[in-house]
């Protein structure tokens, strides 16, 4: 023990404003090693002796970075395997659609989703919309998002669908300033900053003929 009292598990203890290893000839290099791939191996970062953060080997041989608001629930934000590849199982990623059916807007009218086929990161479906026309998506955490939007449409006139972001029109919008005379793609794509717990949908600007279905529709987000 340097300044503080060793136990049985931390055998070395240490208690100081800071450590210092310094290489002998060229370089210095600290290992941590464990027995099986299924052991642990790691740094803890706690806060009042409770965990928060926590880097190594975590019960397997990939890198990993978890995360604790409480010392009890963590999260792996990232791990990185032995094949160098990175993955962010928590960042917030959704795709969603809307059951396949023919839905005529008008101006204001909100459409939505009824099923995610990605979801990641605590992407969730929300209420119903007013209208019935799906659910609205629930944004899990603030930040930028790269948002895009696809639809099958038909306008009688001048219209357009936007992002809606908590009933509100976006200035991510698709636009037509005339009608057209047979249904065509819109699609648009930006990025939007938002909030946690932001409802997500589209909303028509005019008279507009939308059909849904998952080769037609489409509204999807990722954290970037």
């Amino acid at each position: 023990g340097v300044s503080t009292t060793p136990d049985a598990t931390n055998r070395l203890a240490v208690s100081s404003d800071a450590s210092l290893f310094n290489h002998a000839g060229t370089s210095h290099r600290m290992k941590l090693n464990k027995q099986a791939s299924a052991d642990t191996a790691s740094l803890l970062f706690q806060s009042n002796w409770a965990g928060r953060a926590e880097i190594g080997l975590l019960g397997n041989d990939m890198l990993q970075f978890k995360a604790s608001s409480d010392g009890a629930t963590w999260k792996i934000g990232l791990e990185l395997s032995g094949d160098g590849i990175v993955r962010t199982p928590q960042r917030p990623v959704g795709s969603a659609t809307l059951t396949a059916a023919a839905h005529t807007l008008a101006s204001g009218d909100l459409i939505g989703c009824d099923a995610l086929t990605i979801g990641q990161g605590s992407v969730a479906l929300g209420a119903t919309l007013a209208g019935g026309r799906g659910k609205s998506i629930i944004v899990p955490a603030a930040g930028f998002y790269s948002v895009s939007l696809r639809a099958l449409v038909q306008a009688s006139g001048a219209a357009s669908l936007a992002l809606a972001v908590n009933g509100a029109a976006s200035g991510l919008r698709w636009t037509t300033g005339a009608a057209m005379a047979a249904a065509s793609t819109a699609g648009v794509q930006g990025i939007v900053s938002l909030g946690a717990g932001d409802a997500l949908a589209l909303i028509a600007g005019g008279p507009l003929s939308v059909q849904t279905g998952p080769t037609a529709y489409e509204l999807a987000l990722q954290l970037i």
